[in-house]
């Protein structure tokens, strides 16, 4: 009976001391890797260890709080998956060489506090969702190529 008992015990602390971020929350990583050419980034992924040991990622309570890749070589669009993010609080993606636009998923990060983007070559409008993120505080978007969204304008 202690044996087995002490099975358990022991499995369920292995849960917790290995529990990391959700499959969805790692495949938006990998998404963003894949899509910035993440192989040839300064500071690149191992992307077979644990996510809170890849450079720039911060892990609490098993959800991703922060994504901080400041010139680090990034060179593609961001994914849309980057809206999976529920718990971030900080994405620094500033002075690397990020194109397309700024997908409009990025308003579902309900509790992101900064978000920095400028020094890259985004193009397009910025979107409007960036509008309900009431927990933001801080918003870099120069050094682009952003257009903004006149909401008394008609189409």
């Amino acid at each position: 009976m202690k044996n087995q008992l002490l099975t358990v015990l022991l499995c369920l602390f292995t849960v917790f001391v290995v529990a990391e971020v959700s499959p969805k929350e790692k495949q938006a990583l990998i998404d963003l890797y894949l899509a910035t050419n993440g192989g040839n980034w300064v500071n690149t992924w191992d992307i077979n260890s644990p996510v809170s040991e890849w450079h720039g990622i911060t892990v609490e309570n098993n959800f991703v709080t922060g994504i901080s890749l400041l010139f680090n070589n990034m060179n593609g669009t961001l994914p849309v998956s980057i809206g999976y993010f529920t718990d971030l609080k900080i994405l620094r993606l500033s002075f690397n060489k990020l194109t397309g636009t700024i997908p409009m998923e990025i308003g579902r990060l309900s509790n992101l506090e900064l978000l920095a983007l400028n020094g890259n070559n985004l193009s397009g409008s910025i979107p409007s969702s960036i509008g309900n993120i009431e927990s933001l505080k801080e918003l870099h978007l120069s050094s682009n190529r952003l257009t903004r969204n006149d909401p008394n304008k008609s189409e």
